[in-house]
């Protein structure tokens, strides 16, 4: 809906602040913290998609930093670095061995290639967006085909 919506992105970039102020505030010491680490996530992917590349950032580092295990998550943190112009090479590495990780196949949820198939989604979710970051993702993109040629 962003990609139509000039005004609605705008809208949602003016309310990314207050959001990340009552995202503070929770405690991560309650019960379920996964629960806010998506919360996190979503909000970064958000504020990435409304053109806050730097707050997305910084929301999709919190999610990861509380729960590691978050492909989607992940590749936004990739793409919201390379939204900023910065190639992510240091990330993107750990996040394409993210799919690699046998964890997805042994929890019986999902397999390898569903974990690529997911992160190659949010990939076109966020070029169809921004398609003038086409060039810049296409070696994330690249890395991430391979590792599903792997499991072919």
């Amino acid at each position: 809906m962003l990609n139509s919506r000039e005004t609605l992105a705008e809208s949602v970039r003016e309310l990314i602040p207050a959001f990340t102020t009552a995202t503070e505030s929770v405690d991560l010491r309650a019960d379920h913290p996964y629960e806010y680490a998506s919360l996190y996530a979503e909000l970064g992917a958000l504020a990435l998609l409304a053109g806050a590349a730097e707050a997305g950032e910084s929301l999709l580092a919190r999610a990861v930093e509380i729960d590691e295990r978050q492909p989607a998550a992940e590749t936004w943190l990739v793409l919201a670095q390379i939204a900023q112009g910065d190639g992510a090479t240091g990330t993107m590495p750990s996040v394409v061995d993210e799919a690699r990780d046998p964890l997805w196949t042994i929890s019986g949820g999902i397999d390898t290639a569903g974990v690529v198939n997911l992160m190659l989604g949010e990939i076109d979710t966020f070029t169809e967006r921004f398609p003038e970051h086409n060039d810049a993702v296409a070696d994330f993109r690249t890395m991430l085909e391979g590792v599903e040629t792997e499991t072919t």
